[in-house]
């Protein structure tokens, strides 16, 4: 421990170096991108972080490249109130928990596509595939934001917007290498001409790994992943006052993988996902009184394919399952000003999703004796939801109020209404705002169980939550000093777990989710310094024990250092405290504390010319040795090299 204090005394000597440094992002010089002073997720229409009363954290494009990471989740692990888990390294199944509530209560929006696939029982989404390659900025919004969002969002929300291009054509070009016979290549070409901006990125990563499964179970070949994606956002400017954006994504990954029940190595068990997602939007770009609407349609199509062929290691067994989802949905907003303190927001949403699988699975039966095949078949199954939902902000000097409802309609369980009050209060020559929020959320069933022959059951009702929080933040006079906290707690209702004896799927759990999230940010001289930490009680109201995979106590300390007008250093230390888990290997399960662990990344950016960047990182810097998901292999210390090559 005492060479972690060490370290942050090192940076903290290095932060008292320089002159002035441009630490943000806020350059307005392309119109096309949001001010990093703005949040568009808390309220569906672009905020000032200061009137904001729901918490959310930016990261801007400035962040991400400082950052050094390569997939979304890497960004994530950071971020107050969020646990990100990974079963196994780079490619393998990655949940993100917000505010101690399921992985399956995180809606994830790519540019108004909703991600959350309907094909996983829970659907939840799968964080593994997700790569920073041109991303403009994230955003993550925390709490039950059901009114605006609807179903899913109990934990909260995580927004991701694609860049837009601006400017004379640009081509930025960038490799890296490094451990486990690591390859990550990107291009992407950007730009604007007259009314019309576009930009365009392929990316490509080959990685040899490791075993997935632990050495504690035997784990001991390498189980690869490879992910091919491309991404494309287009804009034009129909008239003066109608913008066209359209956004696409495509991906196909393939993951070597080890079984996931009881944890063994499996040299010849693949995962692969492809995902095809596409939105248009069409918007008004002056501001009138009663008249400026926004229509989106967005669509998402997403295939994954299981296959697990015999081996000499594990006799007769193998599986193959083959799903397809797909997500339609239109959204129509509309925002009224009636005078310069007033913003109202009506919106009116129909969603559709569907999906089908099919499934064989090949084992010895001992009981007969024999080898014995079963194929279950599920044909397309769909649900579809309609939503109207409203929403008032009304300024009275330096107080901001909000108020909203939602009413959801689906086809099967009925309605369900959602609301919001939100107030934030900037105490006048302090710098420092008081923020409250109440809310309540819904998630509801998923078609695997609503719908599955053998676990569906029809007569569900969707899990509620609510949700409240109470914070504070404050900013100097000059902003080179940002801090704040917040008390958050989420009640939630009709868990949807599975009957012990029928398996069937019902309403029966409960929890209790409460804690504390703060902050503290330095701009000082040419540095930028971060704090966060997280306490978190997430309590299964049956048991009265803490929930699974999410620590109590987490914390991160970052820093971005300007060493030189060439040389830039990046620094992050994350510690995560105890978490439980269960142990599958026995019947029932046993219930397995996880030891704490901390995390030190190092990077360094060296600019030869404004042209040519030489990047070098390593990544558990210590060689930590800790564990995630219990049985399941997480990586050493690992180097990367990396070049990147603007045009």
């Amino acid at each position: 421990m005492n060479r972690f204090l060490m370290v942050i005394v090192v940076t903290l000597l290095f932060g008292a170096m320089g002159t002035k440094a441009e630490i943000s992002d806020n350059s307005t010089d392309n119109p096309r991108k949001i001010p990093d002073s703005i949040t568009v997720s808390a309220n569906r229409f672009p905020t000032t972080l200061t009137t904001n009363a729901s918490t959310v954290t930016v990261l801007t494009e400035t962040d991400i490249k400082n950052s050094n990471a390569t997939k979304v989740s890497e960004l994530l692990q950071s971020v107050p109130g969020l646990a990100v888990v990974t079963s196994g390294g780079l490619g393998k199944q990655t949940s993100v928990f917000i505010r101690g509530t399921n992985s399956n209560h995180t809606l994830v929006i790519i540019d108004g596509v909703e991600m959350n696939n309907p094909s996983s029982p829970s659907t939840s989404y799968d964080f593994a595939h997700l790569n920073v390659d041109n991303i403009q900025r994230v955003e993550i919004l925390r709490g039950s934001q059901s009114i605006l969002y609807g179903s899913e969002a109990i934990g909260g929300v995580i927004n991701i917007y694609t860049k837009r291009g601006f400017g004379k054509p640009t081509i930025e070009l960038s490799t890296q290498a490094g451990t486990y016979n690591s390859y990550f290549q990107s291009a992407t070409i950007a730009g604007s001409a007259s009314s019309l901006d576009y930009s365009l990125n392929f990316s490509r990563k080959d990685f040899k790994g490791f075993s997935a499964a632990s050495e504690n179970v035997g784990g001991i070949e390498n189980d690869g992943y490879e992910n091919s994606e491309a991404s494309l956002a287009l804009g034009l400017q129909a008239t003066d006052n109608i913008e066209l954006v359209y956004s696409g994504k495509y991906f196909d990954a393939t993951a070597d993988a080890d079984k996931t029940f009881f944890v063994y190595d499996d040299p010849n068990y693949t995962v692969q996902t492809k995902a095809k997602i596409s939105s248009l939007t069409i918007r008004t770009l002056k501001q009138h009184n009663f008249f400026n609407p926004t229509l989106q349609l967005s669509y998402a199509n997403q295939q994954l394919l299981n296959v697990d062929e015999k081996d000499p290691d594990h006799g007769s067994d193998a599986s193959d399952l083959d799903s397809e989802s797909n997500k339609l949905k239109l959204s129509f907003l509309n925002q009224l000003f009636i005078n310069e303190n007033s913003t109202t927001l009506f919106g009116i949403e129909y969603e559709t999703e569907d999906y089908k699988s099919t499934s064989v699975n090949t084992f010895y039966d001992y009981f007969s004796l024999t080898e014995m095949t079963t194929t279950t078949i599920v044909d397309k199954v769909d649900a579809d939801i309609i939503s109207l939902f409203a929403t008032e902000q009304y300024k009275f000097n330096n107080l901001t109020l909000s108020a909203g409802t939602r009413f959801d309609s689906h086809k099967d369980f009925g309605s369900v209404v959602t609301y919001r009050f939100t107030s934030a209060f900037k105490i006048p020559n302090t710098g420092t705002t008081l923020k409250g929020t109440l809310s309540s959320g819904f998630k509801t069933p998923s078609l695997f169980q609503l719908y599955d022959l053998n676990y569906g059951n029809k007569e569900l009702d969707p899990e509620e939550s609510r949700s409240w929080e109470l914070g504070f933040t404050h900013h100097t006079a000059d902003n080179q000093l940002t801090f704040g906290g917040t008390y958050f707690r989420i009640d939630i209702t009709n868990l949807i777990g599975f009957d012990p004896m029928t398996y069937q799927s019902i309403n029966v759990g409960e929890i209790d989710a409460q804690g504390v999230e703060a902050f503290a940010q330095f701009s000082l001289n040419n540095s930028n310094l971060r704090f966060d930490y997280t306490y978190t009680e997430s309590i299964d109201k049956e048991t009265d024990l803490q929930l699974i995979r999410r620590p109590k106590h987490m914390f991160a300390y970052s820093l971005n250092q300007k060493i030189s007008e060439q040389i830039n250093m990046q620094f992050l230390m994350r510690t995560t405290g105890k978490r439980f888990d269960n142990d599958f290997s026995t019947y029932p399960s046993d219930r397995v504390e996880l030891e704490g662990y901390t995390i030190v990344n190092l990077g360094i950016d060296y600019n030869l010319n404004s042209f040519v960047t030489l990047k070098g990182t390593v990544d558990n810097l210590f060689d930590e040795s800790y564990t995630e998901v219990l049985t399941f292999a997480t990586p050493g210390r690992t180097a990367f090299i990396g070049l990147d090559l603007t045009l």
